[in-house]
């Protein structure tokens, strides 16, 4: 299924870290549709005090969407979806927050259709290395949630590595909870199919 951004395009923000970290200081809200049915919607909501690296993009990608401005968007919700790491039951979690990725792009007036789709297929294959290490990391105790007392103080100084002991050494309930399952009903299309529905192929 196409999905399609409710108006207004959601725009992130955050503070930025030293070794490539960002802050989210005000939740991050997007509320999907199926272009086909406007009833179906889906919708998530970043809450603030994320910290994340974006490594949930492969370095090559992000030399696409240039500096996070409007772009970042995607990234933050892919990066999000890639630590929350819900609908493992459908174990289909991985794959629907790449179509999201896909999606999230596409309703960007910076973004074409076409890169839309071509970095869908790159981040397909080049993000599972970024799944499989977050996994890791929770399960080795490290929290992404900051809470709001630590906030203040964040700037393009500010190492994570060094504050993560101080403030984010616990799990938090964010980084397990995610508030709409309804996501995880979402059937990702394969290559494939998603060429066939829009007509494109490559080679021509």
């Amino acid at each position: 299924k196409t999905l399609k951004i409710k108006d207004p395009y959601p725009k992130p923000n955050t503070v930025e870290m030293k070794g490539g970290m960002w802050l989210l200081v005000k939740p991050l809200s997007a509320t999907y549709y199926n272009k086909a049915d406007p009833s179906e919607t889906y919708s998530i909501e970043v809450p603030a005090g994320f910290v994340m690296d974006l490594a949930s993009i492969p370095k090559p990608l992000r030399i696409l969407t240039g500096k996070y401005h409007d772009l970042d968007t995607a990234a933050i919700i892919h990066d999000y979806l890639f630590w929350v790491q819900p609908c493992k039951q459908e174990g289909n979690g991985k794959r629907i927050a790449d179509k999201l990725y896909k999606d999230t792009l596409k309703a960007s007036e910076d973004v074409s259709w076409l890169n839309a789709w071509g970095q869908w297929i790159a981040l397909k294959g080049g993000s599972r290395k970024a799944w499989a290490n977050n996994q890791k990391l929770k399960n080795d105790g490290e929290s992404r949630f900051m809470p709001k007392a630590y906030w203040a103080n964040v700037t393009k100084e500010t190492d994570w590595s060094d504050l993560k002991g101080e403030c984010c050494s616990k799990h938090s309930p964010m980084d397990f909870n995610f508030p709409d399952n309804a996501i995880c009903t979402i059937k990702p299309e394969s290559a494939k199919k998603e060429s066939q529905a829009t007509g494109f192929a490559g080679g021509h």
